[in-house]
């Protein structure tokens, strides 16, 4: 008896909890464009004099060149706006909600997926949070992140630790669709 009910336990978790299942072909179309992007200015067309606030405008270009077409601003909070209320309806997950000193890698392994769109505020959402206050990106594969690097407006592959560690709200943007 106690196997059989291990064994339901088991099976509602990985129902409820499908956190480590493949990315949808949407995801991955917009991993793919977050990678063959890297070391491009992807923030241009937003009307920005650089680079270095151009994280939600290089994320935009990158989700469109994938397919999202919902997102296109150049604030992050907008972006998450945009995401999850816009015609197609994203889920958001949190990853981070103002605990501990950083990014706990046990989570982050267990929801993250490549293809997420990830977005970090100083304040909790839906409170505004603008120029430095906020930065996004695309989660890849073992940690890293794509996004748009603020010392030079490059769109980089980076561990994610580098630049998302300083936010105590993360929250990832799972596409699907």
């Amino acid at each position: 008896m106690k196997t059989g009910l291990s064994l339901a336990i088991l099976l509602v978790a990985a129902l409820i909890f499908p956190a480590t299942a493949a990315p949808s072909d949407l995801a991955q179309k917009v991993f793919a464009s977050a990678q063959k992007d890297v070391g491009k200015k992807m923030w241009k067309g937003y009307g920005l004099p650089s680079g270095k606030l151009g994280c939600a405008a290089a994320l935009c270009n990158v989700l469109q060149e994938g397919g999202v077409t919902d997102a296109h601003s150049a604030t992050v909070i907008v972006v998450r706006n945009q995401l999850l209320y816009g015609k197609t309806k994203f889920k958001e997950l949190v990853l981070r909600n103002h605990e501990g000193d950083g990014i706990d890698d046990a989570k982050l392994k267990s929801i993250a997926r490549p293809g997420d769109v990830v977005l970090a505020f100083m304040k909790a959402p839906p409170n505004p949070n603008g120029g430095p206050n906020a930065h996004c990106g695309i989660m890849g594969e073992n940690g890293e992140i794509f996004t748009n690097d603020w010392n030079d407006g490059i769109w980089k592959g980076l561990n994610i630790h580098l630049m998302f560690d300083y936010y105590p709200y993360i929250r990832l943007i799972r596409l699907s669709g």
